[in-house]
């Protein structure tokens, strides 16, 4: 009798719904740093240190969804959607569990680097950039009392200025602008 045989592999199991809730989470926000590269200073100074054609791509590992971010030769900032295994700077998550806690802000991103929980590989500069401006990502996106618990710091910005590019942002989302 073989041991082998005698008893069936254990499959994992699949995580459609996790799947799904990040395929939507990253969609949002490559959308919302192709808008917020238009409104926010902060985002457009990180991003004008990086050369024209940088791009950069968030993963989730094994086979994930992603999003893949380029400048274009004018120096805009576009959502360009599919993954690319090209991109300058790869920022991926290491499973699903480890974004899920990101993407349903339980912890912020640079916990879960510290945690092991991401992984980077390309310039690292260019990706503590990308990670201030994804916490500025967040803090648009998200209201106060969750953001207070993700970000060290959160940017002073005027009320009003933020809730009208909140807005915006909202908008530009919705019809890709």
């Amino acid at each position: 009798m073989d041991y082998y045989t005698e008893y069936p592999d254990i499959l994992p199991k699949k995580h459609t719904g996790k799947h799904w809730y990040l395929r939507v989470m990253l969609f949002f926000v490559g959308r919302a740093f192709q808008s917020l590269w238009k409104l926010d200073k902060n985002i457009q100074q990180e991003f004008n240190m990086l050369p024209k054609k940088f791009s950069f791509a968030i993963t989730i590992l094994p086979d994930g969804p992603g999003v893949f971010l380029q400048k274009d030769a004018q120096g805009k900032l576009r959502y360009k959607g599919k993954l690319n295994d090209e991109a300058d700077v790869m920022i991926r998550f290491r499973n699903i569990a480890s974004a899920m806690r990101v993407f349903t802000f339980q912890i912020s991103s640079y916990k879960a680097y510290a945690q092991n929980g991401i992984s980077v590989s390309g310039d690292l500069a260019a990706t503590m950039g990308i990670m201030r401006c994804l916490n500025l990502v967040e803090d648009y996106l998200l209201p106060g009392f969750i953001t207070k618990k993700i970000l060290k710091r959160k940017p002073k910005t005027p009320w009003l200025s933020k809730l009208l590019k909140r807005f915006i942002l909202y908008i530009s989302i919705i019809f890709g602008m």
